[in-house]
């Protein structure tokens, strides 16, 4: 992206975040977004939602789960290494575990201590909701 005559670079997590939030608008191939993004920007930021867009169905959903994984993984680790660590938040984790990848999964599971009893499943409106909480931004 060109500001003052500089070329900005974007993080992987930056376009990653750009490519989910197109396939959450239903335009998987940002085809709307591009018009308003500078040229440099454009080239940067359209490579991945061009490649969601010309996967098949099933390589488009294992990659957005992936992201969305990496997202919500990077968020919870935040709120877990913030003030606001507790037993709560760590038994919240270790609801979502399954949803990401398996190792920062066990490493939920285990900072959970204990979980309620043996085949305990959440309703998945909770899981929901946990996952949008993990996502927020940590407030200092």
């Amino acid at each position: 992206m060109c500001y003052c005559g500089l070329d900005m670079e974007f993080s992987e997590r930056c376009r990653e975040g750009f490519a989910l939030a197109a396939t959450v608008a239903g335009d998987a191939s940002a085809a709307d977004a591009a018009p308003g993004l500078t040229p440099s920007a454009r080239d940067l930021l359209m490579r991945l939602p061009r490649e969601l867009a010309q996967a098949t169905s099933a390589q488009r959903q294992a990659r957005v789960r992936q992201m969305v994984a990496h997202t919500v993984a990077a968020q919870a680790t935040a709120h877990t290494d913030s003030t606001h660590q507790g037993r709560r938040v760590a038994r919240g984790l270790a609801w979502l575990a399954s949803g990401t990848a398996p190792e920062q999964g066990r490493t939920w599971l285990a900072a959970a201590a204990s979980l309620p009893r043996a085949g305990f499943l959440p309703e998945p409106a909770l899981l929901s909701l946990l996952r949008r909480i993990a996502a927020r931004p940590v407030r200092q």
